[in-house]
């Protein structure tokens, strides 16, 4: 069948690729102020608020981790969401993009042999129809990869399909449109950040967290990264020492402002002094 040699010779031109290269799973997250932090995997959006994990020391290979909550109202949405289409698309090329295109036209020459050697026309029919079903699917859930080879294969299939029909002679049935899905702009990938991009990020969402024990976790984990950037030699963070007393003022300050709030007086003492009134209220009734 001339369709069916057509579409073979089209399988054996699709030949894989190049994969792009991708490091750690790392992302951004784009603020609303202009800067960006850095997620190590993929945040997650609970409510209204975004928690993540970012990378405070360590190596490239290994690094250390501090959770972080974020308000979500304080991230740019569709300027993160892009990014991230882009990095999943660029991870997915990296990783698994070739093998799964190559599981896929594997299939598809499995097919091509089995609608050639049958000798129904209507199982034929129905293969080439099922083959048809499953290259539509796969450019949806694979994120568009290829997806123009795909819509190659899947013409000369509809021409195979057509003729199959007509030696059938099985009713004529309208084909569904593939949907081409808008390309992905490429964007750069997240890098893991120097030391001092590490504290500058700490810094930054240290006044953005609203959770104090996180505040002061963050704080420490910068000192942390000090003490372990000098015992490796890491230069160029002289400055950081008196950025770290700063940020440790203004979270100190900041925990009296809340407990200020707060009636923190221990429990017995509030007892003492409910009960202190108590009496003090008694004697006045006693002595009306």
């Amino acid at each position: 069948m001339p369709y069916l040699c057509s579409l073979a010779v089209l399988i054996l031109l699709l030949v894989p690729c190049p994969a792009l290269a991708v490091e750690a799973a790392l992302f951004r997250l784009f603020l609303l102020n202009g800067d960006t932090v850095t997620s190590y995997g993929e945040f997650a959006r609970i409510d209204d608020r975004v928690v993540f994990s970012m990378p405070v020391g360590g190596t490239a290979a290994e690094p250390r981790l501090q959770v972080v909550t974020l308000p979500a109202g304080m991230i740019d949405w569709e300027r993160t969401e892009r990014h991230l289409r882009s990095a999943r698309y660029q991870r997915y090329v990296a990783t698994r993009g070739d093998e799964d295109f190559r599981i896929l036209t594997t299939e598809v020459a499995r097919v091509l042999g089995q609608i050639a050697s049958t000798t129904d026309r209507g199982q034929a029919l129905a293969i080439a129809e099922q083959a048809r079903r499953t290259l539509s699917d796969w450019p949806r859930e694979h994120f568009g990869y290829r997806q123009d080879e795909v819509r190659d294969v899947i013409g000369v299939l509809d021409g195979a399909i057509s003729s199959l029909r007509g030696a059938t002679r099985s009713p004529g049935f309208e084909l569904s449109l593939v949907a081409t899905l808008e390309p992905i702009a490429v964007e750069p990938l997240a890098v893991m950040p120097t030391v001092r991009d590490q504290l500058e990020q700490i810094f930054r969402v240290v006044s953005m967290t609203s959770q104090a024990a996180e505040r002061v976790a963050l704080l420490q984990t910068a000192i942390a990264l000090l003490d372990e950037a000098g015992t490796r030699g890491v230069g160029a963070v002289n400055h950081d020492g008196r950025m770290i007393d700063v940020a440790m003022a203004r979270t100190a300050a900041a925990l009296v402002a809340d407990a200020a709030k707060m009636d923190l007086s221990p429990p017995e003492q509030k007892t003492n002094g409910h009960d202190s009134s108590e009496r003090t209220g008694g004697a006045a009734h006693r002595h009306d």
